[in-house]
């Protein structure tokens, strides 16, 4: 590594040169999953810790922030439901290993005769060159209504994307002036007394505390005290809805099969409090739920409760009745 990282925090802090800075935003674009060196080692924490060695000192901050960006960038996704995709996906595999049409790699599904893709602009655009043959392929082995219900899928996953992929640019440009500015203010305290390695571990937690406090005044942003790998501890997150509409009422994956031990009431219950959840994920509504340590919201019963006009305490009894029939 070169000795220069010193000389340029010094530098920043002593006349304001922001070269430091801007190598570290430089270096936040660079691909750290192709470096051969990554590899995860299983310490005995939780999913293990993940090992990378860098040629620059700066590098290291700014794999931690590339990291932390990826993460939240992740929460972003399309409010197209569940079983929309699910039969999207289903078409794709037609159209991919029945009619040949090779528009994109695919991932392999937990269903071993599915395929599924990430849905990207790029794949849209290359069905959109395919779609006079699929169309007539549709039309040659299933008929003209099984291409309507893929176009129509189509054009509504193609507008998600779209949405999503503005989602996506808005919400970067607010981390990286989040990061930025959290960057500025570690510089300014770190002491250059230390080793370049003390520095940069001193500068990744000092930058971890001052962007969690700007992200969660700018994004309303959570923090919670919760038990999490045996002991009780605060957890900075992002709340945000599971694509699983259950998962937050129940705490617990429900599939659709095993809703069946229901009986009517229940399940008329259950899809009212279904109905009130999707219209608050929809508006991206967190504030009157709770989250576990991950930013999963979950109902605040008593706040379902009263939109249901229901005393709290008969709420709970209820939920907790479906509950132990479904796990």
């Amino acid at each position: 590594m070169t000795n220069d990282f010193k000389s340029k925090v010094i530098a920043y802090q002593q006349s304001g040169d922001r070269t430091i800075i801007n190598d570290i935003i430089s270096a936040v674009e660079n691909d750290f999953m192709l470096n051969t060196s990554r590899e995860r080692i299983m310490d005995g924490s939780e999913g293990g810790k993940i090992y990378i060695h860098l040629a620059e000192h700066h590098e290291y901050i700014a794999y931690h922030i590339r990291g932390k960006r990826e993460l939240m960038l992740k929460h972003i996704k399309s409010n197209v439901n569940r079983m929309s995709e699910e039969e999207f996906q289903r078409l794709l595999s037609i159209i991919y290993v029945d009619f040949g049409i090779k528009f994109a790699p695919y991932q392999r599904s937990e269903e071993s005769y599915l395929y599924e893709w990430d849905l990207t602009e790029e794949i849209f655009a290359v069905l959109a060159d395919h779609m006079e043959e699929i169309e007539v392929r549709f039309g040659e082995m299933f008929g003209d209504y099984l291409y309507r219900n893929f176009k129509r899928l189509y054009d509504m996953h193609m507008a998600a994307e779209l949405s999503t992929r503005e989602a996506r640019l808005n919400r970067r440009r607010e981390i990286e002036e989040t990061a930025v500015a959290a960057i500025e203010y570690a510089l300014r305290y770190v002491s250059a007394d230390r080793s370049e390695k003390q520095m940069v571990s001193y500068i990744n937690r000092t930058f971890d505390c001052r962007f969690a406090d700007d992200e969660r005044k700018r994004n309303g942003m959570r923090k919670i005290q919760r038990e999490g790998y045996g002991k009780r501890a605060d957890f900075v997150v992002i709340p945000h809805f599971p694509e699983d509409i259950y998962r937050v009422i129940l705490g617990i994956d429900v599939y659709d099969r095993r809703l069946d031990v229901l009986n009517k009431k229940q399940l008329d219950f259950l899809n009212d409090i279904a109905g009130i959840v999707s219209e608050d994920r929809r508006k991206n509504a967190t504030d009157e739920y709770t989250c576990d340590i991950h930013g999963e919201v979950r109902i605040r019963k008593e706040y379902i409760a009263g939109i249901l006009g229901m005393k709290s305490g008969t709420f709970r009894q209820r939920i907790s009745r479906i509950k132990a029939k479904l796990i």
